[in-house]
């Protein structure tokens, strides 16, 4: 059984301490555990987001959005097709906050097309960092616009795909949000920059996620790749 969240909406500090009986110590780490194996069940536990009907609530998560957390966790080059509102954006700020969260020395970088856009996003993972049990959070000892850094060392960064901010920084997990609308000389000068960081990197993961956008961009290029049977045409393994 979860264990009940009594102390929300709190950014834990560095030397934090609690003093609990030996019966709730033993609970808590059964249950980070249990968080730390099986993501879908730390987001459909402890995962909380701001619904415009429902308000703040733990999520619930469909079937093809538990595939999606799965997937995440077991392939390191993935790209993702799907249509607006269906979620896609809320599952791999899941996936960033569960990483950070449960995996030391873990640098994780999204870009999105708009900063605002890409602060939203951290606002989300923020949001659902701060509404976890005291217990699951790892201590904070960055919190600013941009970026996020835990005590375990791992960080949370976002960026504007057009900014220099990604370039030329080393970077476990990268998150290409709703890449079919860049320019292409942006898409291209971005690519070129930053892929090579992750490519070199055995357990280097690169997310890329977008509505369609049409035929002429590299995203339909590399979404193409993907779906090749023939594996000569996606030597990259996505």
């Amino acid at each position: 059984m979860p264990i009940e969240n009594k102390e929300l909406s709190t950014i834990k500090k560095p030397g934090h301490v609690e003093y609990i009986s030996r019966e709730e110590y033993q609970q808590r780490i059964k249950e980070i555990i249990k968080c730390r194996r099986d993501i879908v069940y730390f987001a459909e536990n402890y995962y909380r987001v701001v619904h415009p009907a429902k308000g703040l609530h733990i999520i619930k998560l469909y079937d093809v959005q538990k595939e999606f957390l799965q997937f995440l966790t077991q392939h390191n080059k993935i790209i993702c097709c799907s249509g607006r509102q269906q979620g896609k954006s809320t599952i791999y700020c899941i996936y960033a906050l569960w990483l950070a969260c449960f995996h030391q020395d873990k640098r994780i970088m999204m870009l999105a097309q708009a900063e605002t856009t890409a602060l939203e996003l951290l606002d989300r993972i923020k949001t659902g960092y701060e509404y976890l049990p005291s217990f699951l959070k790892p201590a904070c000892e960055e919190w600013n616009k941009k970026n996020v850094r835990f005590a375990n060392r791992s960080t949370i960064q976002a960026f504007s795909s057009s900014s220099n901010g990604p370039r030329g920084q080393s970077m476990n997990v990268l998150i290409l949000d709703e890449f079919s609308f860049l320019p292409k000389n942006i898409e291209d000068k971005l690519f070129a920059s930053v892929y090579p960081v992750i490519s070199q990197d055995p357990n280097g993961k690169i997310i890329i996620v977008s509505t369609p956008n049409g035929k002429n961009n590299l995203f339909y290029k590399i979404w193409s790749q993907a779906k090749s049977k023939d594996k000569t045409k996606n030597v990259d393994g996505w």
